[in-house]
């Protein structure tokens, strides 16, 4: 049973958990609505765990170095090369990463975007306008790496400020995308910064058809794969940032961890 359409259930399931000593495992599609409605009721009860598309090389075991800090030999450089075009263009979908054949992945990307992406988050969300929707997912990647600008979106996708806002929303809590939030150094003024936005897994990029540049395909990858590492745990990050100087220089992605300032510049040649 899909958790989301039972959302009552965490009545029932807080009744067990005052009677019994039990641990109960929900599992859901989609964290839309669940978040309020679970924590209203669970309160002090309920840990969450995001079961996220596979990481770049997560179906060939345990991590063999850090991320960041070790260095990678020739013979497993070249292997990662090769893996990576796949990656890059089809991302970490289970379903996905369980097919070999190009065309068996592209036919289940085409089926989520028709199914997942659109309809179903359209249900849950109460979205009547679905083409509406697709529009502003077509815009999402078009933009990629530019501030999020709402009327930027609405005028794309032909919708009102308000409608467009709605649809981005329901795209962040249904963790289909997520923010990028300008940093500052206090920490405060942080969330006052236009952010930008990114998809969860380069395969929505090719599910939706779109023609976008190596180097946005490249920067989409290694943002989302950094992202999610994070939530995974593999990053002790709360959250990640960009950075924006008063005279226009960017850095892609910085974040705070164990004390350190890390920072990520992302680059394509070649």
């Amino acid at each position: 049973m899909r958790f989301q359409r039972v959302p009552s259930l965490t009545i029932a399931v807080k009744f067990f958990l005052d009677k019994n000593q039990l641990t109960v495992a929900m599992t859901g599609s989609s964290s839309i609505g669940l978040l309020d409605r679970s924590a209203d009721t669970l309160a002090g009860r309920i840990k969450i765990f995001h079961l996220l598309p596979a990481c770049w090389g997560e179906e060939e075991g345990e991590p063999t170095h850090s991320f960041f800090t070790d260095k990678v030999e020739p013979p497993q450089l070249n292997k990662a090369k090769r893996e990576f075009e796949q990656y890059l263009k089809f991302g970490g979908f289970l379903e996905v990463v369980s097919k070999s054949l190009a065309e068996e992945k592209e036919e289940i990307l085409s089926n989520y975007r028709n199914t997942y992406f659109t309809r179903d988050l359209a249900q849950l969300s109460n979205i009547e306008n679905i083409e509406g929707l697709l529009a502003i997912l077509n815009h999402l990647v078009r933009s990629t790496g530019s501030h999020l600008e709402i009327s930027n979106f609405a005028r794309e996708s032909g919708l009102t400020h308000t409608t467009a806002k709605k649809y981005i929303n329901a795209l962040l809590q249904s963790e289909l995308a997520f923010k990028l939030y300008g940093y500052q150094y206090g920490p405060a003024k942080r969330y006052l910064k236009a952010s930008k936005i990114y998809l969860a897994d380069n395969g929505i990029i090719t599910a939706l058809k779109q023609e976008v540049n190596r180097g946005q395909k490249i920067e989409h990858f290694v943002i989302s794969e950094l992202e999610k590492r994070r939530k995974l745990g593999f990053i002790k990050a709360d959250q990640f940032y960009y950075y924006k100087s008063t005279s226009g220089k960017e850095i892609d992605l910085l974040f705070e961890e164990n004390d350190c300032l890390n920072i990520v510049e992302i680059k394509s040649t070649a």
